[in-house]
């Protein structure tokens, strides 16, 4: 490998393929308009604005710096620089635009300020300034300035030195950053510089310091060098064929090469014994195996689906991707992440539905390839949107290479492969792998060199440094001045670990299952925390890395409780306790400086704008691909589509020129309307390969999802406004099917409102036009349907038509839809560009974000993220610089998460994890197996021997449990004492058991995964079992080796109904929803996940699935002793296992067979697992709310006869009998005596006593446990109940005591004095007595009512014949009645004025007069001012009103006809039309009729007297001079035309003809002077 030739520099060799920002090839001319940049926002006026940033005051203005000002500007740190000049407005980049000629000490100044814009940490901004610093005007005077400075005439001569160090820094950083521009343009200019180093010592007489000469012959070294490698690619056209140094050059996304390629990509293995030659080395290694990672599953599966031989069979499914056939792009759509495409995976509907909630498929990120000529070429895209998927089939994704995206893609259909391997797990990790070079690279000696002798980290290698631990002064690298283990709360083991992880800058800590890893990690966290001014002096805080959500959520609330000054990173979170210290929390209530804030509101601004412009031209090609309508004129000819003999006759009559009806097409187009209605009325569109049929199936997609599109609104990730949709239907279409429904659903409005009286007389203009409206909708449906195939020539000899009338309507509809089609074609490529403006924008977006979060970071002792993410954020980190990474189950991490998350300031890097448990996880088992590809940077450091501490006491495993992984795996694992003190598993004889079987596995369809169905309905029926014995579902965790397992537990869990499901005895319910119900809400707490998923966790009860059963005895990775271990780690009581033992031991490794003999020696083995009545285990507790009182006891006692205790009052015979209570009485009667037994005898009932001890029952499938489906056994519970009665359920384990348990036996307990007994169920409340008797009124008469009803409660309802006391009225009522509240039911037969009679009841007692009545009969009297005898419609008690009946049509005094109400006077009628008559001009009036005729408007020409020039004018204007806009005509006195306008008067002041002037000049000359001068000098 090739040495850097400039190593002594800190220089990396760059490459040219990695310059994040686009220019032009050769050049360094930005493909970025920073003119045009800057318009994409509102301009705003300049101003200035004042904001403090380390006590320098910086003014921000849009004119170019001052030398005072850049001196400011000079002074700040790096970031704050970036802040400043990143923003428009601040001036620099005028300043290098080369506009404004630098004079040398502000040139000095700008040097000064990109020296240290250099080692900024922002990628994306600094890449930007340095490409236009390197822009030939800038340039040019650049070399003028270096060329100057051996012979200028300076005062400091002691700069120069400083000088040339920013000079050479500047050079360093473009060398590095963009290697093809430096190429291009730096040639001159460091010959320039050479010169000018000479020219310095020569002329200035200034010493140059040596180390900046090297620095420079070094620079030019490599100039030469990458000029060179360009100059040899130029001639030979090929790239570097083999590794080291182009792995930077790869494309990250894969290329159709990459996926089509019979041939693997060029690897190597991963050394894992040994060290790396070199930086480069090193990561050409690790990049290559992490990129092949995921490539390689494409290409082997598109490979094997190239190579299916049988036409006939639709391939759907390989071993590496899913197939999608027919797939249609159907429009693009905005979104949070730019400009992205309509997909549908599924048009015809044939897939199965799924639950896609749960399942992985098209996850956010992943990678999908689309091809429409057998892969051939391919389209790359990245789901970024799945929010339909389920309804509609539909997905939402991004292209990598926008120029892909064009109008023949939405005309196709497309095969879809999608990788089951993540691809955003590898994008960002890829490119933070091309970023690193030899100079960024962290732990070079530890991670490439392999050096295995660890220093103490730099903070601690500082002599005397003392560190305070809880009250203890400690010399960290003094081990006598630690405390003891026991004072810190450790075993030995824990201890000696802390002391390493404090005292070693690479340190590694093993932790076998249950030992205390995460504990340890938080007293190392603890004791950093302790001790922050050793470490974060300045503001580097400790990074947390982990890699998954979970484990980071669970290390960083366990810091929480130490510390809160913590930040967590990352929109994953599922917990609560860590919601208040999300980074994005956190960003809302920080507030940021002025610098920030207004380059935020600047970016802020450009995204908003961006995003309206693609809102609105997506909005614009969906309302043109719905085709509800014609376009106004505008849109066509403003973009010049239309042809240029066109738009003059048409601009404002093209609905009329296409809007031909249908019986007016030629006869031979007659078919088509039929045809093309049959089509667009299809219910389910006819396959069809032809590209016309995919453009309609395609639109009838496209129809449903736009349907309720219109009122989403898209969630950006950015906090810019949101971004106003610019046109809706009204703007862009002059007439649309659904502007006439509006229109006729108004006229529809009018004339209903119409039909109750209120005429309009203009009612016959509203019938007429809402028939025209009707048929002009009929005739648009019908053009818009017509089928129209494109015909480009026809086009083209329409095109060229002088009379556009002429033109058949079909090809005007050709024309039309042409016009369109070019639109369309327009408006997409414009939204490409605007994708193109936002994602570049977003870059430069984030890192404006990044600079905020960088504040917010510094100030928190914490900050935890996952691989991913630190990753994506690596330039967030770099300017972070934490000095202290601790990595949590680094053992399951590949070894370039690792490396991209550290920085090169890190100086304590600690690796927590088990290489024993989880490995990392290979996509391509071949990397794993041959490359090495799965051993962790963990195991890899262990493997070259270094030191690494092992954690050796488990606190988590009984010792049954603990047996099955030692000494198998760990031969040195010890079990605390805590550990021997476990409970049974209730309901269980073995607290371990392997329950063995041979039931065969299924393979899903859908994926690699496997399940069995009987392990799955084992557990599940096990996992119930054991909640019914008192265990709450979050004790149980059910796991699997296999994720297809996984989601079949969940789905039968959540859907299916079992009737083994117990009723639940508090609610007495047993329908088959009820079942349904239950089996829910009892699992519904129970965790099943993939043994993957739960490395880090532990739960009291673990049952697990280990799913592999065949007849080729091929149990996959089982055999892998990672995996087992984990496995068989996660239980703390009890561990239960199904699967197929014979299987294990067949094929694999000796651990299985160890397992084995571990088993069998337990006696844990076998078909069959053995369950126990549970031993229950009372408690009595006082509650003084229950109703009986019993001391609160739950007893369970078993039923008895002839039971007699000496000394007590009461005496049982023959116990089944009914008991006797007082009458009235309702509690239940066995209470009193139930306290007695207990009090008196209490060694004849033991409240801990063994249910059925001597029941077992053995179960080996779901079927066996209905035997103890209640939780118990199979016999009769039999206990006493508290009403007396004996429990008739089979012995149950729910609801011990009974408190909720309803007896069913009926109540014989009496309710009276008369001895009634109750009839209802004992459980139910006797309440009072219902039986019938009769019984004698006041009144004298008898009544049959229930016996508990009083004689003051029972109302007589014998009738008797009675005389009203108001009315006289005789009528007929109950006995019991008040007469006084009594409503007479005879009519009133009052007369009213009006002469209609009452209508209501007899009311002697409300208004008898009838004062406040109004009669509601229709009134019969005639409209009031009517001549025609009009009846009024009202009702009688209202006022008559107008009569408004409109008569037939009259003649107004005018001579206009119109049509009047009855009520209206002709003379008094205002006409509306508009007025006939002629102005005395000859011109007519244009005021209605009713008004006097005004002056004439008409615009008319006139001649002006005065000069007879031609003027417009309106006709009552009289044609004066002083309207007269002409030039003016007339001769001056002075004889020279007047040079103003003629309504002006003429001056000869105003002359300025030149004349000859005889004045002699100071220079003696004489010369000509304008007249008006010389006229005034000789006046």
């Amino acid at each position: 490998m090739k040495k850097d030739p400039i190593e002594n520099a800190s220089l990396i060799k760059g490459n040219a393929g990695r310059i994040k920002i686009s220019r032009k090839e050769g050049s360094a001319e930005l493909t970025l308009d920073y003119q045009k940049f800057r318009g994409a926002t509102k301009k705003r006026p300049g101003k200035f604005q004042f904001g403090e940033s380390s006590g320098a005051k910086f003014i921000r203005f849009r004119a170019p710096l001052s030398h005072f000002r850049l001196e400011e500007l000079a002074k700040l740190d790096p970031n704050e620089i970036v802040e400043i000049i990143a923003n428009k407005h601040s001036g620099f980049m005028e300043l290098l635009s080369g506009d404004t000629a630098l004079r040398p000490d502000m040139m000095a100044l700008v040097m000064k300020i990109l020296a240290k814009l250099s080692v900024a940490p922002f990628h994306e901004i600094k890449t930007n300034m340095m490409a236009l610093a390197c822009r030939q005007e800038f340039l040019d005077q650049l070399r003028t300035f270096v060329s100057e400075l051996p012979t200028g005439n300076r005062q400091h001569q002691s700069t120069e030195n400083v000088i040339f160090e920013d000079l050479f820094t500047f050079y360093k950083c473009v060398l590095e950053m963009l290697p093809n521009t430096a190429c291009d343009v730096f040639r001159s200019v460091f010959l320039y510089t050479d010169m000018s180093l000479k020219g310095v010592e020569m002329y200035q007489k200034v010493k140059i310091n040596v180390d900046l000469k090297n620095t420079f012959n070094a620079l030019q070294d490599y100039l030469k060098e990458i000029i060179q490698e360009k100059d040899l690619k130029k001639e030979t056209h090929l790239e570097y064929p083999e590794p080291p140094n182009n792995f930077r050059e790869m494309s990250v996304v894969p290329t159709n090469q990459d996926i089509t390629s019979e041939k693997s990509l060029f690897i190597r293995p991963n050394i894992i014994k040994g060290a790396y030659s070199d930086v480069e080395h090193y990561l050409d290694v690790q990049f290559r195996l992490l990129r092949e990672d995921f490539i390689g599953p494409l290409r082997e599966g598109i490979s094997e689906y190239l190579n299916n031989t049988d036409e006939n069979t639709v391939i759907l499914k390989t071993s590496t991707l899913r197939f999608y056939n027919k797939v249609l792009f159907l429009t693009t759509k905005s979104t949070k992440d730019g400009v992205g495409v309509l997909v549908n995976f599924d048009p015809y509907r044939r897939r199965r539905i799924e639950n896609w909630k749960d399942s992985k498929k098209f996850m956010y990120g992943s990678l999908l390839c689309f091809t429409s000529d057998n892969f051939k070429s391919t389209i790359i895209a990245t789901v970024i949107e799945r929010d339909e998927i389920f309804t509609k089939r539909i997905l939402v994704v991004k292209f990598h290479s926008p120029t892909q995206m064009d109008e023949n893609v939405f005309k196709r259909e497309f095969i879809m492969a999608e990788s089951e391997v993540y691809f955003n797990s590898y994008f960002h990790v890829l490119q933070g792998l091309q970023n690193l070079r030899k100079e960024n690279f962290p732990m070079k000696e530890y991670i490439v060199d392999v050096n295995c002798i660890c220093r103490p980290p730099m903070y601690v290698d500082v002599a005397e440094r003392e560190f305070s631990f809880r009250d203890f002064k400690i010399h960290p690298k003094d081990v006598e001045s630690w405390p003891g283990f026991e004072a810190l709360g450790l075993n030995p083991a824990q201890y000696d670990a802390l002391i390493a992880a404090t005292t070693r800058e690479f340190v590694i800590i093993q932790g076998p299952p249950g030992t205390g890893k995460t504990y340890l990690g938080l007293k190392i966290i603890n004791f950093l925390l302790q001790n922050t001014s050793a470490w974060n002096m300045q503001g580097q805080p400790i990074l947390i890395i982990c890699h998954t959500n979970h484990a980071l959520d669970q290390f960083l609330e366990g810091i929480a409780g130490i510390s809160d000054s913590i930040v967590r990173i990352g929109g994953q979170s599922k917990s609560n306790i860590l919601q208040k210290y999300n980074l994005k929390e956190i960003r809302k209530a920080t507030k940021t400086n002025s610098h920030n804030y207004n380059l935020s509101r600047h970016f802020n601004d450009v995204m908003a704008d961006l995003t309206s412009e693609i809102q609105r031209k997506q909005k614009q090609l969906e309302l043109i691909k719905k085709n509800e309508g014609i376009l106004w004129m505008k849109y066509l000819v403003d973009r010049n589509i239309v042809p240029s003999c066109f738009p003059d006759v048409l601009r404002t009559s093209i609905v009329e020129w296409l809007l031909v009806p249908p019986e007016e097409w030629l006869k031979e187009e007659e078919g088509l309307y039929d045809e093309a209605q049959q089509f667009h009325e299809q219910e389910n569109p006819v396959e069809s390969h032809t590209e016309n049929s995919v453009s309609e199936l395609n639109n009838t997609l496209l129809d449903e999802v736009l349907v309720d599109s219109g009122d989403d609104e898209t969630d950006h990730m950015f906090d810019f406004r949101p971004a106003p949709i610019f046109h809706d239907k009204e703007d862009i279409y002059d007439i649309s099917v659904e502007k006439l429904n509006k229109q006729l659903k108004d006229i529809e409005d009018i004339l209903e409102n119409s039909e109750g009286g209120d005429f309009d007389r203009n009612l016959w203009f509203f019938e007429t036009l809402y028939d025209d409206l009707t048929y002009q909708k009929k005739c648009l449906k019908a053009c818009l349907c017509q089928v129209i195939p494109e015909d480009e020539d026809r086009v083209k000899e329409l095109a060229t038509e002088s009379d556009v009338w002429r033109i058949e309507p079909r090809d005007r509809w050709l024309l039309y839809k042409h016009w369109l089609s070019l639109l369309q074609a327009e408006l997409l490529e414009e939204l490409i560009q605007a994708g193109k403006d936002f994602t570049e924008n977003s870059r430069f977006h984030e890192e404006v974000r990044n600079m905020n979060d960088l504040r917010i970071l510094k100030e928190r002792f914490v900050v935890g993220m996952t691989t991913t993410g630190a990753a994506r954020l690596q330039p967030l980190l770099q300017a972070l610089r934490p000095s202290i990474v601790i990595v949590e189950e680094a053992a399951e991490v590949l070894e370039p998460h690792i490396v991209v998350s550290l920085t090169k300031d890190c100086q304590h890097l600690i690796l927590i994890g088990d290489h024993k448990q989880l490995r990392p996880s290979n996509a391509v088992f071949k990397l794993a197996q041959e490359f090495k590809f799965d051993v962790s940077l963990f195991e890899r450091m262990l493997n070259n021997g270094l030191h690494c501490k092992v954690l050796q006491i488990q606190h988590r495993m009984r010792p049954e449990i603990a047996e099955l992984i030692t000494p198998t795996i760990y031969p040195g694992l010890m079990n605390h004492s805590s550990v021997e003190t476990y409970p049974n598993v209730k309901g269980m004889l073995k607290n371990v058991y392997f329950v063995k079987h041979n039931k065969p596995e299924a393979q899903e369809r859908e994926s690699s995964s496997r399940s069995n169905r009987h392990e799955a309905e084992f557990l599940l029926a096990l996992c119930k079992y054991l909640i019914l014995q008192g265990y709450d579902g979050e004790d149980i965790t059910i796991l699997t080796t296999y994720s297809g397992q996984m989601f079949y537990l969940r789905e039968v869990r959540n859907v299916r109904m079992d009737p083994l499901d117990p009723p639940d005895y508090g609610l007495g319910c047993t329908s088959p929803y009820f079942y349904e119900r239950s089996r829910h809400l009892m699992l519904r707490k129970v965790r099943m996940t993939v043994v993957d998923n739960f490395q880090g966790e532990e739960n009291k009860i673990i049952l697990l699935s280990l799913v592999r059963s065949n007849k080729n005895a091929d149990i996959g990775f089982l055999k892998t002793p990672n995996r087992v271990c984990v496995a068989l780690s996660r239980a703390r009581e009890g561990l239960y296992i199904i699967g197929n033992m014979d299987n294990l031991t067949e094929r694999s490794t000796s651990i299985w067979g160890k397992i084995k003999e571990t088993l069998v020696k337990q006696e844990a083995l076998g078909t069959h697992l053995t369950l126990r009545c549970q031993k229950f285990h009372l408690t009595c507790s006082q509650d003084m709310n229950t109703r009986h009182m019993v001391s609160g006891c739950r007893l369970e006692l078993r039923r008895f006869d002839h039971v007699y205790q000496a000394g007590s009052q009461f005496q049982f015979q023959n116990m089944s009998g009914p008991p006797v209570a007082q009458p009235g009485q309702s509690e239940h009667f066995w209470t009193p005596l139930l306290e007695h037994v207990v009090a008196a005898s209490p060694n004849l009932y033991d409240p801990f006593r063994q249910n059925h001890p001597d029941q077992v029952t053995l179960v080996a499938s779901h079927e066996d446990f209905k035997q103890v489906k209640e939780g118990g056994c199979n016999l009769p519970c039999g206990a006493l109940l508290k009403c007396g009665h004996t429990c008739k359920s089979v012995c149950h384990q729910k609801d011990l005591g009974h408190e909720n348990k309803k007896c069913l036996e009926p109540c014989e307990r009496i309710l009276c004095a008369l001895e009634h007994s109750c009839k209802k169920m004992c459980w139910q409340d006797c309440g009072p007595c219902t039986y019938l008797i009769l019984k004698t009124l006041p009144c004298g008469h008898e009544t049959t009512v229930q016996c508990h009803v009083t004689l003051d409660d029972i109302m007589c309802e014998v009738v008797v014949s009675m005389e009203l006391p108001y009315c006289k009225h005789k009528v007929d009522i109950p006995c019991g009645v008040d007469l006084l509240e009594f409503n007479c039911p005879f009519k009133c037969e009052y007369r009213l004025m009006c002469g209609h009679s009452c209508n209501k009841t007899c009311h002697p007692l409300k208004d008898p007069e009838h004062l406040e009545f109004q009669c509601k009969k229709k009134c019969v009297r005639l409209n009031k001012g009517c001549s025609r005898a009009h009846e009024c419609q009202l009702l009688c008690y209202k006022e008559c009103v107008d009569c408004s009946v409109i008569l037939e049509p009259q003649t107004l005094p005018c001579g206009h006809s119109h049509k009047l109400k009855c009520s209206q006077d002709p003379a008094t009628v205002k006409c509306e039309f508009k007025c006939k008559r002629t102005l005395p001009c000859g011109h007519l009036c244009t005021s209605h009729c009713y008004k006097p005729c005004a002056p004439c408007g008409e615009m008319v020409a006139k001649f002006i007297p005065d000069c007879n020039h031609k003027v417009y004018m309106r006709c009552s204007k009289e044609a004066l001079r002083k309207y007269c806009n002409k030039l003016c005509e007339r001769t001056m006195e002075c004889g020279h035309k007047c040079p103003g306008k003629c309504a002006l008067e003429c001056s000869v002041l105003s002359c300025n003809v030149l004349v000859p002037y005889n004045i002699q000049a100071a220079c003696g000359h004489a010369g000509n002077a304008p007249c008006c001068l010389a006229k005034s000098g000789m006046d």
